[in-house]
């Protein structure tokens, strides 16, 4: 219900021309969209893309588009420097960001950006690339909805979880649960608990031939043809995507050091922003930000909402996350600047009203 309030609202201000006033207003905010996977039109479910993180090509398409036409898109490294040093930027400016590296950018929304001339950056968990196997997140989710199995449970350390698993559309909050738990849990802990899933689920995907295709990921020969055509260009996702807040000092130092080193030794160019696994305010803190000042990385990126300028800290430059689920109305919405002013506006009713929320 929530939802369609949300849809039925966007379009009565968007009617109105509320996003030509806020992106007036927004001028000189620059903004950074952040990307997945990419699919076919309609080439997974619902329940096989449930948070859609894998974007259906064709409203790619029509997004970069949009942006060719009402946008200036820049490439991460000039909009780093307009936040860090004041280097000049066309108004309007946004960059394109794609996380995690997956096999579908070179196949499906790199020809797009050829044919369009438009710049992008992607952020690579190293160890993906390296193992070619799946990513943990996937690993999970994709054990979670592939089982018959009635009901799971799965453990870390002490504290024992059950929960029903994705099917026919149902139990998506408890699958959200079980990434929260995972999350939340360190390094080691997490892997056991993903082989125990796998284990009660049946389900096991060891080995690329097996890996559903959407959950591929890049080879790094294919990032080196990226690299030079000029139009993309790498930055470092961590080596293995962990939460970095709950990892030790030394963890997080090798995380940062060890991928910065991988790419810079696979492109031959040097890696200096960095994107934070998660990404959400509680996944920053002093320890990584010092480390990755000493390790050489000028900038990171968060998925905290909102623009861009000298203003902000360039250790945490806000990015729009942009997935499947969004239709085209929530799209206007957060790259004219609308949508982070209904979020103000919707925090300060909830501070002055807190029952509210």
């Amino acid at each position: 219900m929530k939802r369609q309030v949300k849809i039925v609202l966007l379009r009565l201000l968007i009617a109105l021309g509320a996003h030509k006033l806020t992106r007036a207003l927004t001028k000189h905010k620059a903004i950074i969209l952040a990307y997945h996977g990419f699919i076919s039109d309609e080439q997974l479910t619902p329940e096989e893309n449930y948070e859609g993180r894998h974007l259906e090509i064709g409203k790619f398409k029509r997004q970069l588009e949009y942006l060719q036409r009402y946008h200036h898109v820049v490439s991460i490294e000039s909009l780093v420097a307009h936040c860090r040093d004041g280097a000049p930027l066309p108004e309007h400016a946004v960059a394109i960001t794609i996380d995690d590296g997956y096999a579908s950018f070179s196949q499906l929304a790199l020809p797009i950006l050829k044919q369009l001339n438009l710049p992008a950056a992607i952020f690579l968990p190293t160890e993906f690339l390296d193992q070619q196997n799946m990513l943990w997140v996937d690993r999970l989710e994709y054990a979670a909805s592939q089982t018959d199995a009635e009901k799971l449970m799965v453990s870390v350390g002490d504290q024992h979880h059950s929960f029903r698993p994705v099917s026919n559309g149902k139990h998506e909050d408890s699958l959200a649960h079980l990434r929260v738990i995972a999350k939340q849990a360190k390094n080691s802990s997490r892997l056991k608990m993903i082989e125990e899933l796998e284990q009660q689920a049946g389900v096991s995907l060891d080995g690329g031939s097996r890996v559903p295709p959407h959950l591929l990921p890049l080879q790094w020969d294919q990032v080196a043809d990226m690299v030079s055509t000029e139009l993309v260009s790498v930055g470092s996702h961590s080596v293995s995507h962990p939460i970095l807040s709950n990892c030790s000092a030394e963890e997080v130092q090798h995380e940062l050091e060890a991928s910065k080193r991988s790419i810079e030794q696979h492109v031959g160019r040097p890696c200096e922003v960095f994107c934070y696994p998660n990404g959400g305010p509680a996944d920053l803190n002093h320890t990584t930000r010092r480390l990755l000042q000493e390790t050489g990385y000028t900038s990171a990126l968060s998925t905290m909402t909102g623009g861009n300028d000298p203003s902000t800290d360039v250790y945490e430059l806000k990015r729009h996350m942009i997935d499947n689920r969004a239709n085209w109305p929530d799209f206007v919405a957060r790259t004219s600047g609308l949508m982070d002013y209904l979020l103000r506006i919707k925090d300060g009713v909830f501070k002055l009203h807190p029952k509210m929320s």
